[in-house]
């Protein structure tokens, strides 16, 4: 089962062939001429017929290879792989469970014309809302939980720059100014001359808007940033967004789009001095959302191979939860053999690159 995304290719031709297939139908029929029907599945499948009017090779352009490369790569009919339906790939707001305070894991859903099926390959992080409010990508954002008791909360990283005297960290009870009860984090260098704060990186999908947000207060004569380093696949720094708000305790929000190619968000709180004097700065309640600025939620959750988003907490009973987003198909092609003819020097054609839907 393959990752790799079927190619966008210019030359495609009209029409597009898309068939629905519904599960297979048992019937029985009784002497009396009665029917019993029955089906072993509810999710249709779905068969593409794509035809291409120009496929370039040669000096003109690259098209054949990529096209015989990707269907070569998958054995074709052996291997599954993904493809984005130009017509039919994403869902905005879309109900795909209600919470029981019990249940953590829940199958996103696509509706269509009042009929939901499964979404197994969700494009990216998807924006999910549990009883209207975004939830958190942010792990461990309320700093609830350290489990080598080091004073760094789990899945949090020590963030420093320059020279900044002796470390320490820290998880204090609440409230941070006027926030929540619990713990908050707390980080102190003595002799600051450069930054001190957190990080930790997240997956995101290139074209969203982000939005990192938390509670804070700080020592007096520092400044206080938030930033969104924008990373590769494979983490290479593609650009960031970056806020100064002074030193103001409170709420403090950014937001950025992830650019094309970004696959992570890598997320800086940190304040900064050139005193050089004991500078402390205190955090809570952060988080990291699809969409614009948000108070914080406790509803962190992760997004399975299957489509399965898992919260770390049981969403609240009648909570609704929604999401928004983009989603894949699997497929794997038909037949055993993809035909293609040439019809210019330097230009073949397919008359019908067929595959079908299939389940995870």
């Amino acid at each position: 089962m393959s990752n790799s995304v079927y190619p966008s290719l210019p030359g495609l031709a009209f029409p597009v062939g898309r068939a629905v297939l519904p599960p297979p139908v048992q019937v029985r029929t009784t002497p009396s001429q009665r029917e019993y029907r029955a089906r072993d599945a509810f999710v249709p499948r779905y068969q593409y017929s794509l035809a291409y009017e120009f496929l370039r090779t040669g000096n003109r352009g690259t098209e054949l290879a990529t096209l015989l490369g990707f269907y070569n790569q998958a054995g074709g009919p052996f291997d599954s792989w993904l493809f984005l339906d130009p017509d039919d790939n994403s869902v905005t707001a879309n109900t795909f469970g209600v919470g029981n305070g019990t249940t953590t894991g829940f199958q996103l859903l696509r509706s269509f014309g009042g009929f939901a099926e499964p979404v197994y390959d969700p494009l990216g992080v998807p924006l999910v809302m549990a009883n209207g409010a975004a939830a958190n990508l942010i792990t461990n954002g309320g700093f609830e939980v350290d489990s080598d008791s080091d004073g760094m909360s789990d899945n949090w990283g020590f963030y420093t720059t320059g020279s900044t005297g002796t470390l320490s960290k820290g998880r204090p009870n609440g409230p941070l100014y006027a926030g929540p009860t619990g713990k908050y984090q707390n980080v102190v260098a003595s002799a600051l001359n450069g930054r001190v704060g957190l990080n930790q990186t997240l997956q995101v999908t290139a074209g969203a808007l982000m939005s990192l947000s938390c509670d804070v207060s700080m020592t007096s004569g520092v400044t206080f940033y938030l930033s969104i380093n924008w990373l590769s696949a494979v983490g290479a720094f593609m650009s960031d967004v970056t806020v100064s708000s002074g030193s103001a305790s409170g709420r403090h929000s950014i937001s950025g789009v992830a650019p094309a190619g970004a696959y992570y968000a890598a997320c800086y709180i940190f304040i900064e001095s050139a005193s050089g004097t004991n500078c402390s700065l205190n955090v809570d309640e952060v988080q990291l959302n699809a969409g614009a600025g948000t108070v914080f939620s406790a509803a962190t959750f992760t997004v399975g191979s299957t489509g399965i988003i898992t919260f770390a907490s049981a969403p609240a009973a009648a909570a609704a939860l929604t999401w928004s987003g983009q989603f894949y198909r699997r497929c794997r092609f038909l037949g055993d053999s993809l035909d293609t003819s040439k019809f210019l020097q330097d230009l073949f054609e397919a008359k019908a690159v067929k595959f079908i839907s299939v389940k995870p």
